[in-house]
């Protein structure tokens, strides 16, 4: 009972759930059965049972570990640029990555600010933790705002507010912290840290949070050298759109930055391409409903598509628990590879179906557009040329990935893609 549910009401919920299905359950160790209405006030019982358990056994872990830290015992290592773990000794300094946090300490007392210290970094080739060269200035900041380095470590920045959810919270003075001094080695001296803090507080600016302007075009152009979003700039009425490692660094990726008008013009050349066939044509109903039809049918094609994937993914479930009781290893192993490839083609609808969904107002404005009576009898040149603004095109272009700054391929609501090279004048 106690790992069928977390609480009463889930308990309770998911029996009267699957009972409607005609589904029973049977809890060997209490020996009650779903099938029996008297069943049910001993479940209810049971879970309530298990419940204040949960919460028992969650509250005096909870004691012992604050016991732990009052004491001052040796805390919880986790994996930071300049420590390590040997065997059973933890918070062991590993010298190149320590070398990397005190040239980061020394840079802040240069007044370099912690975005000028990632792109050194970057251009140094220095790894982080992960072992990967991409440096931030959030990553900075928060290695210069870490005590860890001094030797300290301050316990229960945050806790769990209740045994049901375990969902973690920042500590903001709801409960007891615990700063345990000369904890272990430091990399940093006090006095360097302590001055680090106040050039970082020198620096802090008051938040004017707001909330991100989004763009038609935002998340939606792709460097095609290292596959990252380029970005949105804007000086003196021109708009650029450039690579966000680039930014970062060089080293990161060299693509050179990329202005929004030749972006546009890459989607209409596109668009002139996909209805080619069609420009000379007199625009009539069953022209438009042919156009139309592009665009009505992608969310019910995406419905249909992740309902088989489901299919799918619930039929080999299904073969795998047969295998598993069967005991038949073989088929198992191939059962296996066969749902972890359905799965990975579910992840990747999944994104893509989240860029149609973003992308539905662009569609329903695009349709409106062509249902109205006024372009009847108008040629579909004119119409394209109609249609040749952001707000339009947005409704068949899902995806530009520039692969050079004249080389484009455009992803269409359809899937397809086709690409479009713009001769340099």
């Amino acid at each position: 009972m106690s790992r069928f549910a977390r609480n009463v009401l889930d308990t309770l919920d998911t029996v009267r759930m699957l009972k409607e299905h005609g589904v029973r359950l049977i809890f060997e160790k209490e020996d009650i059965d779903t099938a029996s209405m008297q069943s049910e006030f001993i479940l209810t019982m049971m879970a309530a049972v298990a419940q204040e358990e949960s919460r028992s056994i969650s509250e005096n872990v909870k004691w012992a570990n604050t016991k732990r830290l009052e004491r001052g015992e040796e805390a919880r290592f986790t994996r930071l640029l300049g420590y390590i773990q040997k065997g059973d000794r933890k918070w062991v300094v590993q010298p190149e990555e320590a070398s990397i946090v005190k040239e980061a300490f020394e840079l802040c007392l240069q007044e370099k600010s912690p975005a000028e210290i990632a792109r050194i970094f970057v251009q140094k080739g220095y790894k982080t933790a992960k072992g990967n060269k991409e440096w931030s200035g959030t990553a900075i900041r928060e290695i210069l705002r870490n005590n860890n380095y001094i030797g300290e470590v301050l316990s229960q920045k945050s806790y769990s507010k209740d045994h049901l959810s375990h969902k973690s919270t920042r500590n903001r003075g709801e409960k007891s912290q615990y700063l345990i001094e000369d904890h272990h080695e430091g990399i940093i001296d006090k006095q360097t840290f302590k001055t680090a803090q106040l050039m970082l507080k020198k620096r802090a600016k008051p938040n004017k949070r707001r909330d991100k302007k989004q763009y038609p075009l935002s998340s939606r152009i792709v460097c095609g050298k290292c596959g990252g979003n380029l970005q949105r700039f804007e000086c003196r009425g021109v708009v650029t759109w450039r690579c966000g490692k680039r930014i970062k660094s060089k080293e990161l990726c060299d693509m050179e930055g990329i202005r929004e008008e030749t972006i546009m013009a890459v989607m209409e050349a596109a668009l002139d391409n996909k209805f080619e066939s069609l420009t000379g044509e007199v625009l009539n109903s069953r022209t438009i409903q042919k156009i139309l039809r592009e665009l009505k049918n992608v969310d019910a094609k995406s419905d249909i598509e992740y309902n088989q994937l489901r299919v799918d993914l619930e039929s080999i479930l299904h073969e795998e628990n047969i295998a598993i009781l069967n005991g038949t290893d073989e088929a198992l192993d191939e059962l296996k590879a066969r749902r972890v490839q359905i799965e990975s083609e579910l992840k990747e609808k999944e994104d893509w179906w989240k860029l149609l969904d973003a992308d539905f107002t662009y569609r329903m404005s695009s349709i409106a557009k062509l249902e109205s009576s006024s372009i009847i009898k108008k040629s579909m040149g004119q119409l394209l040329d109609e249609l040749k603004n952001i707000e339009y095109l947005r409704a068949w272009v899902v995806r530009v990935k520039a692969v050079s700054p004249i080389l484009f391929s455009i992803t269409w609501v359809t899937g397809e893609e086709i690409e479009v090279e713009l001769l340099e004048e």
